[in-house]
């Protein structure tokens, strides 16, 4: 068994954020927000995943989506996954460089 040790600048860097979930109207599919920091750049880089549900009703393996990056190789900001009504249209917001850029995935 590993010894305690206090958490490390490095500890931080490497943590995962989830949040922002979104259950398709016909619950076949959830989507969320994932971000991670990037610390070669000093950023943090989101981007959207999601899983669909097989016929047991569980869900299966995370699909990336999106990759939370622009040419420059700083991150961008993806985020509030909102499906349209019939579930197939996938709503995201996206921020890149200050600017706000809508994008559609289908």
């Amino acid at each position: 068994m590993e010894s305690k040790r206090p958490v490390t600048f490095e500890d931080l860097w490497r943590l995962k954020f989830v949040g922002d979930p979104e259950l398709a109207p016909d619950g076949s599919k959830v989507v969320w927000v994932q971000t991670e920091t990037n610390a070669d750049k000093n950023t943090y880089e989101s981007a959207i995943w999601m899983s669909a549900r097989d016929a047991g009703g569980c869900f299966g393996a995370p699909v990336r989506l999106t990759y939370g990056k622009i040419g420059t190789g700083y991150g961008a900001r993806e985020g509030s996954p909102v499906f349209h009504q019939m579930g197939i249209t996938l709503l995201l917001s996206r921020t890149a460089q200050a600017r706000i850029i809508s994008g559609f995935w289908i």
